[in-house]
């Protein structure tokens, strides 16, 4: 015997050993010692290099009981984050329902446990079961669009307000929110679908850093394709006529290259287009610069600048009640705004971009402060009247 396992070893502490060695001539030892590793939490589902993998279970790692939290990375590649970038997890998480898995493919895991403020990994890998086709196209795109619908029906009538008891509303507590933003009737589809099977994943979308947007893409086993449901507005860009449709990446190129006639539309409440037209801008400009998958982050220069979609306007239309933004030249600008009836407003750069937020004003605001080169904007509508 040349190994011996020892049980009940404890993390980072030093150990002492004496190795004993009986010949004819007698007994010897010598002394060593060494210390333990850090224990790292580690994936037991799917565990390391495992095929055959349910893309519909939850990714699970045992408790370390010095970690301060986790992070965990899946990817196409080693190390890529382009299916999942978690950021933090508490220590107490164990478990993790990763969205946007395919059959039949293989995936990327870094498992993070974060120590006495340092992040140690342990990267695995696994491919995920080739999933069986639903029994009929059409019933599958029927209920993605159905399930679409329902999301955005589990608020009060046209509001951003939850009705108590549907998993819109559970999402919403679980995100300490009271009305409905994007980010919500999103997690709510992705869940929905999820729970029937269907592979969905979050994508996060932004006209500049002040307008953005959390929008769904599905995949489509019978295309192999991805296509978007935007449960915000109770819609999914599918025809169901020409049995095509578009991902986010190509709304993007449409809005950038302006073709608005490309991009088809289905409603799928029983409110048709009110909640896009009700809107505060056009929702498909949000479309013009998609996040890279797994990035949260937006940073500067945009790919697709937002000028091109903004109308410049004279001080003339100054006072004219509306939707107005305001362009400046350097992030330390600002402008006063005296908004009738309503008190003063002062206005600035919002982060990662020179264009104030989308505000409005009531007739007869005037500008009272501003600086060198502002500009007077009114955001285009294109698609949504």
């Amino acid at each position: 015997m040349t190994s011996q396992t020892v049980p009940g070893l404890q993390s980072n502490t030093k150990y002492y050993g004496r190795l004993f060695t009986q010949t004819s001539g007698g007994t010897a030892y010598s002394d060593s010692s060494f210390t333990s590793g850090l224990a790292l939490a580690h994936l037991t589902y799917p565990a390391a290099n495992a095929t055959n993998v349910d893309p519909f279970q939850l990714f699970t790692w045992a408790s370390i009981s010095n970690a301060s939290g986790y992070y965990l990375y899946v990817g196409t590649t080693p190390g890529a984050t382009d299916v999942l970038n978690s950021g933090v997890l508490p220590a107490t998480t164990t478990s993790y329902k990763v969205f946007g898995l395919v059959g039949g493919s293989t995936y990327y895991v870094t498992l993070f446990t974060y120590i006495n403020s340092t992040h140690y990994k342990v990267a695995s890998s696994f491919s995920t079961a080739p999933q069986p086709l639903p029994s009929d196209a059409n019933a599958f795109r029927s209920n993605v669009q159905q399930q679409t619908g329902n999301v955005r029906l589990m608020t009060q009538g046209i509001t951003s307000t939850p009705i108590a008891g549907t998993l819109l509303a559970q999402v919403m507590a679980a995100s300490g929110h009271t009305s409905a933003f994007c980010t919500d009737y999103a997690e709510t589809l992705a869940q929905l679908l999820y729970g029937q099977r269907i592979t969905a994943r979050v994508r996060a979308i932004v006209f500049d850093s002040n307008e953005t947007h959390m929008t769904v893409e599905y995949w489509d086993p019978f295309l192999s394709y991805w296509f978007t449901a935007d449960p915000t507005f109770g819609l999914v860009y599918w025809n169901n006529n020409t049995t095509t449709g578009m991902s986010v990446s190509d709304i993007s190129a449409a809005a950038v290259a302006q073709n608005w006639n490309s991009i088809p539309v289905l409603y799928v409440t029983s409110n048709g287009e009110i909640y896009a037209r009700n809107y505060y801008m056009d929702p498909i400009l949000l479309y013009l610069n998609p996040l890279p998958l797994g990035q949260g982050v937006i940073t500067q220069p945009q790919t697709n600048p937002p000028a091109t979609y903004m109308k410049v306007h004279t001080t003339a239309d100054v006072g004219t009640p509306g939707l107005w933004v305001f362009g400046f030249v350097n992030s330390t600008d600002s402008v006063t705004i005296q908004n009738d009836g309503a008190g003063s407003i002062t206005l600035t750069p919002g982060k990662f971009t020179l264009y104030s937020h989308d505000t409005s004003l009531r007739n007869g605001w005037s500008i009272t402060s501003a600086p060198s080169g502002l500009q007077i904007l009114t955001i285009n509508r294109y698609l949504y009247f």
